[in-house]
């Protein structure tokens, strides 16, 4: 309804041509040379100032498309003004950060930290290690490792086991990163997408860096927790900088009703 008619009235079709019923060829008509040569009266009566109601045109016509929900000054037609983004504010609105996406991984590196910080894997190793010398029966104590030594192995060992988890949460991240550009530029159109990257230039500045130091941080064996939890932050700074721009976008660019 509403797309088909701010089709006909903002239809603007330059360097078309129309074989009329004689067979003649000629320049297609916009809607308001179509009117004037179909029907001069309604013509008339469509530009003629609608002194009922208020309407930004001021004419019967804009009245009729504020009724119809369209633009009454808006000539144009475009797709993206009608397009579903229902998906921004659920499916690509999940946390990238460590309290949604990453919250496991985040949990796993964070608890390393803790028991390191605190002991654990120290009690582990001289539990380990009484054990152990215990059933040698105290034979060569003195070829054992000290206990620090097998406390900073369990501690590499649980820190090389949680690094095996991180390229799952890059890939995660960045295949929803991809969607939701996909998913705006498939709504968008190839214009208007184009039109919102030169709008807001550093959005796809940072994610293409963003992506480089997260692919970087899965190829090093690392034993800290704070790269991980930065590159959640700014996964999840990027990805609600990069919503809020697009609604921005959308809302700018979006048609109004005019109202009486």
């Amino acid at each position: 309804g509403r797309q088909f008619f701010d089709q006909i009235f903002g239809i603007k079709p330059e360097g078309f041509t129309t074989m009329n019923d004689k067979g003649e060829e000629h320049t297609t008509r916009n809607f308001a040379q179509w009117l004037s040569d179909t029907n001069p009266d309604l013509y008339t009566w469509a530009m003629s100032p609608d002194a009922a109601n208020y309407t930004r045109a001021g004419t019967n016509l804009g009245t009729t498309k504020t009724l119809l929900g369209l633009e009454s000054t808006d000539a144009d037609y475009a797709d993206y003004e009608y397009a579903d983004w229902s998906k921004l504010d659920n499916e690509y609105a999940q946390n990238l950060g460590r309290e949604g996406l990453g919250k496991d991984l985040f949990t796993t590196f964070a608890q390393i930290e803790h028991d390191w910080q605190f002991g654990e894997y120290e009690r582990q190793a001289e539990e380990y290690l009484a054990e152990a010398i215990a059933a040698a029966g105290n034979r060569s104590v003195g070829q054992w490792p000290s206990a620090d030594e097998i406390a900073d192995s369990y501690y590499w060992q649980a820190y090389d086991e949680a690094n095996k988890a991180l390229p799952k949460y890059v890939e995660d991240a960045t295949n929803i990163v991809d969607n939701l550009m996909e998913y705006s530029l498939t709504q968008l159109g190839t214009k208007r997408y184009d039109d919102f990257k030169k709008a807001y230039p550093q959005l796809f500045v940072d994610i293409e860096q963003l992506n480089k130091d997260a692919l970087a941080l899965t190829q090093n064996r690392r034993n800290d927790v704070r790269p991980v939890r930065e590159i959640m932050a700014r996964y999840e700074t990027w990805q609600t900088a990069y919503i809020d721009a697009l609604k921005k976008f959308i809302t700018a660019n979006k048609k109004t009703v005019s109202g009486y």
